[in-house]
């Protein structure tokens, strides 16, 4: 059992990085990162491929998807949804969005509107983090808690 003063415990914690991810995050030393092709997301973590996905997008490529390629992304998200653990992970704050600083003529209230849809709709949380930094860390971050309740599932019994 772990105690408020425990470290998490993080063997065997691996991420698994999607072959079609051209620019993958870095996730710092002694994190072990695999390249698989991945059935949904960018990012997942090994062993739990189909339970945790999270879906990278810098603020043009989210704008683009969003409005331009609406009926491939709502594939993605419809195996997005399925997933226990998900998220769409934006690599800009919402401001920029807010303001229409984005390469597209799109609309920001389209936009917004959109992206709230994603998270309505689809019941996948759309995550806005001010830099690629800040959304890489927020993406370990949820990974290692998706690892952790797996492993503590995997403990006490069902669910593991």
């Amino acid at each position: 059992m772990r105690t408020a003063t425990s470290a998490p415990d993080f063997t065997g914690f691996s991420i698994v990085v999607d072959t079609r991810e051209k620019d993958p995050w870095s996730f710092g030393a002694g994190v072990a990162v695999a390249r698989r092709t991945l059935c949904a997301g960018d990012y997942s973590l090994d062993g739990l491929e189909q339970q945790v996905a999270i879906e990278r997008k810098s603020r043009d490529d989210l704008v683009r998807t969003l409005i331009f390629d609406r009926d491939r992304f709502a594939a993605e998200l419809a195996k997005l949804a399925s997933y226990r653990f998900r998220a769409v992970v934006v690599e800009s704050a919402f401001e920029p969005i807010m303001l229409g600083q984005f390469t597209s003529k799109a609309a920001p209230a389209a936009v917004i509107a959109a992206a709230a849809s994603v998270s309505v709709d689809w019941q996948v949380p759309v995550m806005f983090l001010e830099s690629r930094a800040a959304a890489a860390a927020w993406s370990l971050a949820l990974l290692r808690r998706a690892w952790c309740a797996r492993k503590r599932e995997g403990a006490n019994g069902p669910g593991g």
